[in-house]
């Protein structure tokens, strides 16, 4: 009902084209149970799967983990800027920019007491253990908030790079090829009015995501960058749970080939 309310069309499971009919499959025929799927998944355990394939050098600083109200009540930040954020869940963050700033340990506790799997239905959720992890700000050459580098990876290869902005204002969402040329495709998000400049560590990030993905037959590697060093901040199994239109119809029809032929690797 969800992905029939979001997309306006019922999915075609069987031999799906359009690759949020492919997610759709994706999501429901068991392969986001894989148990590598359900550890990367984890936001605190995707680090180790990072800094175990490609070095520790790209993964974000875990400053703190709480498991209990208990350990809520008495969490001290201590480095700033941060974030906070649920390791089983998808979407939500605090940004706490200094000492003085406050945080809301009610919502923290909120977080820990949701059961995402029943509000996404994505089983790589399920299963996870609730956890709030405190984790250093990635600091963008100033931004408010750095931009999104996300890598659509199909059967290992880097396809597609998505580029996230103002995510907490007027978000938009860019989308270029592995050689940076821009397409003109919208997913959630309207297209930025200006081009975003090549990256300078574009090898690098490409080269990250081909390790990272190499075991799966489709995942997003999300990354940030100052063009100095790289950070790996999440590997992500189905975007916007499939509920997201996508423009123009061709768009999406191109993209979920590359997808549909490595649904029946089943990882």
């Amino acid at each position: 009902m969800r992905y029939i309310v979001g997309q306006r069309r019922i999915p075609k499971y069987r031999n799906p084209r359009l690759f949020n009919d492919c997610l759709f499959r994706l999501r429901n025929d068991g392969t986001l149970l894989s148990p590598l799927r359900q550890f990367v998944t984890d936001k605190e355990y995707v680090k180790t799967y990072v800094g175990g394939t490609v070095g520790w050098q790209y993964t974000v600083q875990t400053l703190a983990i709480a498991r209990t109200d208990e350990e809520i009540n008495h969490l001290s930040l201590n480095s700033f800027p941060c974030v906070i954020k649920p390791s089983h869940m998808s979407g939500q963050v605090i940004l706490v920019r200094d000492k003085n700033e406050r945080f809301d340990r009610a919502v923290l506790k909120r977080w820990l007491r949701t059961d995402y799997y029943r509000v996404s239905r994505e089983s790589n959720y399920r299963y996870l253990e609730p956890k709030i992890l405190v984790e250093d700000f990635f600091d963008d050459s100033g931004r408010p908030v750095p931009r999104d580098f996300k890598v659509h990876c199909f059967g290992g290869m880097p396809r597609l790079i998505q580029v996230d902005s103002g995510r907490f204002a007027s978000h938009t969402r860019n989308w270029y090829d592995v050689s940076w040329k821009k397409l003109d495709l919208e997913w959630a998000y309207p297209q930025g009015h200006v081009a975003d400049a090549r990256p300078k560590c574009l090898d690098v990030m490409l080269k990250l995501a081909r390790s990272l993905s190499h075991s799966l037959s489709y995942i997003r590697v999300d990354m940030y960058t100052d063009d100095s060093t790289v950070k790996v901040g999440e590997l992500t199994s189905c975007p916007d749970g499939a509920k997201r239109r996508m423009w123009p119809r061709s768009a999406e029809l191109w993209i979920g080939e590359m997808l549909a032929g490595e649904l029946d690797r089943g990882v």
